[in-house]
């Protein structure tokens, strides 16, 4: 038998509220206990996932109570995150102050910006959400303990009544207690792929002093390890890695774990300018800023190491001078490269019609020309210039042409002037210069022409007339 449905229907029910499911223990002073959930339900106390990322801040009502994600591996929590479509979240508790105190549970959803992890947001930032509450009994009825150790940490023992331990405590009992050491992890909240990333740990003892030859060992999420107190790792893809540094002494061990966010690079060498007063300029297109630490500017096969401590900002800049870095930036060969030494982005000069060119005045089209005979028997061209430039030449031609009162020379200087100037616009096609030189020349020499006609004519002189008046008579003697 079959049905049919005409659209899908999909049960997707509200979070109305968190609840302990677990049910209320009852542990020696100093064991740990055993798990402990808190559940995400809806209005009818059933089981409902969340829909987005939840964190739950964790407790007591003793000071001395401790929470962790793992038995085994004790670490200090007091955020844990509920990961998206999941509706429970374990984790266990510890504690010497004998007597019942109160869990609290302080749940909220983290809204989908919010870049930190839930260990890192600030409680008092945290909106409203849920609170559930559960007791729990330190100590059971007419027994007596030894809580006179200076330590709070806790053992690997379950609760009372109980004759054997759950760790790797064996022969233990419900009422021994082990000391334990402590580390933490310094875990850098992002970094980017490809760029070394540096991780950091500190070890306590027993009365927490500092371990100073404590053995870590780190375990980076992707596959990779690595043995010691401060390393450096590389991660080759964008993605959320879960980090675990083990630290041991001797006879004890603990675990931390931290999450790191590896971002894609968004950087670009955005400008650069050449010669010893130039730059080369380093921008972050992304939205997180970026450590260019120990970071490598090459140029050629010159390179400078940035400085520990230059961070670009998120959609910023920043230049660096040849002043400083000694590099003489060029288009072809400047390159910004990872720490390793791998490169992370070449410069790439814009294509020369995507630039913006300087300015040029128009140049004029080509005028088409036709040879005709000069009076001297030479072959010149005759230039079938627009009326405009006609104009422009024949008037100043005219000029000289009318002008009786002038030389031979300064007519054949006239005559060159024009062919020059014609010359100058067949040939020269790349830009009005030439032309405007011709002008002005031809301009210059119609005004000494036309000044020449405005001169007036010389006076005779007594001798000049004298012979003159000579000439029209005959002497007779």
């Amino acid at each position: 038998m079959s049905f049919a449905v005409s659209q899908p229907v999909f049960a997707a029910a509200e979070v109305q509220k968190f609840v302990f499911v677990s049910p209320p223990q009852t542990i020696s002073p100093g064991a740990v206990s055993e798990q402990i959930t808190i559940q995400a339900q809806d209005s009818a106390g059933s089981e409902s996932k969340v829909l987005s990322t939840a964190c739950a801040a964790l407790s007591s009502s003793s000071s001395g109570g401790e929470f962790s994600s793992s038995a085994t591996d004790w670490s200090l929590v007091s955020a844990l995150t509920i990961a998206k479509n999941s509706a429970n979240r374990n984790f266990y508790y510890t504690d010497r102050a004998v007597g019942t105190h109160t869990l609290n549970a302080k749940v909220v959803l983290r809204p989908e910006g919010e870049s930190r992890s839930c260990a890192s947001w600030p409680r008092e930032e945290w909106p409203s959400g849920w609170e559930t509450e559960q007791r729990i009994t330190i100590g059971a009825s007419g027994a007596s303990y030894d809580t006179s150790s200076s330590s709070s940490s806790p053992s690997n023992t379950v609760s009372a009544p109980a004759t054997a331990s759950q760790g790797g405590n064996s022969g233990s009992t419900a009422a021994e207690y082990k000391p334990q050491i402590y580390v933490s992890a310094f875990v850098p909240e992002r970094s980017v792929a490809g760029a070394p990333a540096l991780f950091d740990a500190e070890a306590v003892g027993l009365k927490k002093e500092p371990l100073l030859h404590a053995r870590y060992v780190w375990s980076f999420g992707d596959g990779g390890s690595a043995e010691g107190k401060k390393v450096y790792h590389t991660y080759h893809y964008p993605a959320s890695y879960t980090v675990l540094v083990s630290a041991s002494s001797g006879e004890w061990s603990a675990t931390d774990r931290r999450e790191i966010v590896i971002d894609a690079p968004e950087l670009v060498i955005a400008n650069l300018q050449e010669g010893t007063g130039g730059f080369i300029e380093v921008r972050n297109n992304g939205a997180h800023d970026v450590d260019l630490s120990f970071w490598i500017l090459k140029v050629a096969s010159s390179t400078f190491v940035i400085p520990n401590g230059t961070i670009v900002g998120a959609k910023k800049a920043i230049p660096f001078p040849a002043q400083i870095t000694g590099l003489l930036a060029g288009a072809e060969n400047t390159a910004l490269l990872y720490p390793n030494g791998n490169v992370t982005v070449l410069y790439k000069a814009q294509h020369a019609a995507e630039t913006e060119a300087p300015f040029q005045a128009p140049v004029a089209a080509p005028v088409p020309t036709t040879p005709e005979k000069a009076t001297s028997g030479t072959s010149v061209m005759k230039s079938s210039a627009p009326p405009a430039q006609k104009a422009a030449v024949s008037a100043p031609d005219a000029a000289i042409i009318s002008a009786s009162s002038i030389s031979s020379e300064q007519s054949s200087q006239a005559r060159q002037s024009a062919e020059l100037l014609g010359a100058a616009g067949k040939t020269d096609t790349r830009g009005m210069l030439p032309w405007l030189l011709g002008v002005v020349l031809l301009l210059f020499i119609a005004v000494g022409g036309y000044l020449a006609l405005l001169r007036p004519p010389q006076e005779p002189s007594a001798a000049e007339k004298l012979q003159k008046e000579a000439a029209e008579y005959d002497l007779v003697e």
